[in-house]
């Protein structure tokens, strides 16, 4: 990768940090194994996750279910596929009726107690792997108030973005990448009709940092 694009930085969870990214207008974020519990545990929901960032958002994402042989792939402008074949997020517009995608980890600590009831939450693997899913309409939404690295949900937020849906930082704010401090405390991706009521959801119930 080096060799191919010596301009550019490098961001990844399996190599040393360094502020020289930081520099960078384009920098490559790569996680090679989204979903570690998942993988030893023999669930197929994990994604190998590759995304190019230019100045702070994301232009090429390409996640891969090897378990699945799912590709999905997204460049800026050009949509999303996912196997080459198009893909779009649902069209589900009440909250009430939303599939919600859940880490099992996080149901397990009880986050997602006081949202049962609330939405139809469905138990899903890794973070990048929901995303991907996401974006195919299979699912409504995904939420987490846990701190995500970028390198788990940088390629993931192309995907959906580019299928027609929205992700935000948990106040609604744009997420930005390549930036010093590589955790963002949680993120909210849906199929954009249902952004601003999990907005209010997530507020209601007292997330931290919403």
């Amino acid at each position: 990768m080096a060799a191919a694009f010596p301009g550019d930085g490098w961001l990844s969870e399996e190599t040393a940090d360094s502020a020289e990214r930081l520099v960078r207008r384009r920098v490559w974020v790569v996680d090679p194994l989204d979903g570690t519990k998942e993988f030893i545990q023999r669930i197929p929901e994990f994604c190998i996750c590759i995304a190019l960032v230019e100045d702070g958002r994301p232009v090429v994402g390409v996640e891969y279910n090897p378990a699945a042989d799912r590709l999905y792939v997204a460049v800026r402008g050009r949509g999303t596929t996912v196997n080459g074949a198009p893909a779009r997020v649902s069209r589900t517009a009440a909250v009430a009726d939303a599939i919600v995608l859940a880490s099992r980890s996080e149901d397990k600590r009880g986050e997602w107690d006081a949202f049962k009831g609330r939405v139809r939450v469905r138990l899903t693997g890794s973070v990048a792997f929901k995303l991907g899913e996401l974006a195919t309409g299979n699912g409504d939404a995904t939420f987490t108030l846990t701190p995500k690295n970028e390198w788990d949900i940088c390629a993931g937020t192309l995907l959906v973005e580019e299928a027609g849906g929205t992700v935000t930082a948990l106040d609604g704010t744009p997420l930005r990448f390549n930036q010093p401090k590589t955790l963002r405390p949680g993120m909210i991706a849906s199929n954009g009709l249902l952004h601003a009521a999990l907005r209010d959801l997530i507020a209601e119930v007292g997330a931290p940092g919403a």
